[in-house]
């Protein structure tokens, strides 16, 4: 009677054990909730520019980017830009055994990886601010700034009143373009386009130099900060302003 009362108890505490396990959401093999799904795989950043492609695959579209390295990655989303669009991607990157995709085997060339959670925008041309001096040489309707940083750019002075003559000795504020502004041209460089320009020695900005700007120089000789006949901004006018007068005679 003792030993069938113990093996009662047994089981009825089994049962309990069970119970409290089913209610606290545990598994015993079967019902309970489904586990949780495996997090995101974890992506690197990455920032890409080129040219869009959508290729249609068993009904439906698969995105891809070929940057101006001749890289090749997938896309998970368009942003609304359409095929052959220039672009610019900034999203995570995965490798191909992450991809996880069948736009993989539409992939007609080898690709790099996938890119998700991206941000895409327009690719527009490089546009940097450029102020500085330099030498102008126009030669064969082609206008070649050398400038003192080292750089030669082709110049569009179209914008201003100036009229480019070879041995000038300007100074130029603009933007830098990384593509030609003038047909047949070698950019260089860059195309620097010119939103004003100073010839060196023109004290008056009329364009030239002359006798207008020999005398203002020599009506400011001597100290002189932040005057228009200080030409090499030294805090003074004296024979250094002369000499970038006379050089650029004319």
């Amino acid at each position: 009677m003792n030993e069938r009362n113990s093996t009662l108890a047994t089981m009825i505490s089994t049962l309990a054990i069970c119970g409290a396990a089913l209610a606290g959401g545990g598994s015993t093999g079967g019902g309970g909730d489904p586990p949780p799904p495996p997090p995101p795989p974890v992506g690197d950043p990455i920032q890409v520019c080129g040219t869009l492609f959508l290729t249609p695959f068993l009904g439906a579209i698969c995105a891809s980017i070929e940057t101006h390295n001749g890289e090749i990655y997938l896309l998970g989303e368009t942003g609304g830009f359409e095929h052959g669009d220039a672009i610019c991607v900034d999203g995570l990157l995965l490798d191909e055994a992450q991809c996880d995709t069948f736009c993989e085997v539409a992939a007609l060339e080898a690709f790099q990886g996938c890119i998700f959670d991206a941000k895409i925008t327009p690719d527009t041309p490089l546009s940097l601010s450029f102020t500085g001096w330099g030498m102008i040489d126009a030669d064969g309707g082609c206008t070649n700034f050398a400038a003192d940083t080292g750089e030669t750019f082709l110049l569009d002075a179209s914008g201003t009143q100036y009229q480019p003559d070879t041995g000038d000795y300007i100074y130029v504020s603009g933007t830098i373009q990384d593509e030609a502004c003038a047909e047949g041209c070698d950019p260089n460089d860059g195309c620097l386009v010119a939103d004003e320009i100073d010839l060196a020695g023109d004290v008056d900005g009329d364009g030239s130099v002359g006798f207008a700007d020999l005398l203002s120089l020599l009506s400011n000789w001597g100290p002189c900060a932040e005057c228009p006949a200080d030409l090499d901004a030294s805090g003074s006018v004296d024979f250094a302003d002369l000499l970038i007068v006379l050089s650029n005679w004319g």
